[in-house]
């Protein structure tokens, strides 16, 4: 006997369709990653390379000693779960005393080397202006980089003792949608005392 409430078959597995459809026609759609809206973040700490870092919970950070044949990317901080989105990256060079100007010059080395090992050398990657930020005391620069339907925003952090970028890398389309994120995440930056 059916219950008054009870759907018959079919029309629970039509349900069940329908919902997965929008599930991921709101992903494909730029649907804003759901940590923004859970504020489910958690603190990565690198004791070598002096640093803590947020991020969206279920994402992987992994440090690393250099990555794919480049020795400056020291941390990487990745999601499998969207295609569209490589992770955000942090490169450390030693340098005492540099400037986040002296930063800046060795980001767009990076960049003219062929967009760092990750692209598989993808060559020709577009230089933005530098824009000159100012966040908790602080000065760091930012510039934006366009190959190839990829788009890297480069943050430029000059230390005592290192220069730091802090790299996102995306696709073109979802660049908009991952810069709220990569901004928490980069303002979380935090030298360890």
């Amino acid at each position: 006997m059916k219950g008054r409430f009870e759907i018959p078959v079919r029309k629970r597995t039509i349900y069940i369709l329908i919902t997965i459809w929008l599930i991921v026609a709101a992903i494909d759609s730029g649907f804003r990653p759901i940590a923004m809206l859970t504020g489910s973040w958690t603190t990565s700490t690198s004791t070598r390379y002096g640093f803590s870092i947020d991020h969206p919970k279920w994402w992987k950070a992994r440090q690393y000693n250099g990555y794919k044949n480049d020795d400056t990317i020291v941390y990487i901080i990745s999601s499998e779960f969207n295609p569209g989105f490589s992770g955000i990256e942090i490169s450390r060079k030693a340098a005492a005393n540099s400037t986040i100007w002296d930063v800046a010059e060795w980001g767009s080395i990076l960049r003219q080397r062929g967009g760092v090992k990750l692209h598989k050398g993808i060559s020709g990657f577009t230089q933005g202006p530098l824009q000159v930020v100012e966040f908790d005391g602080h000065t760091v620069l930012r510039r934006t980089f366009k190959a190839d339907g990829l788009t890297n925003e480069d943050i430029y952090i000059s230390r005592t003792e290192d220069m730091i970028i802090i790299t996102l890398r995306t696709s073109n389309k979802q660049y908009e949608e991952y810069l709220d994120e990569f901004t928490q995440i980069w303002t979380s930056f935090t030298p360890l005392k």
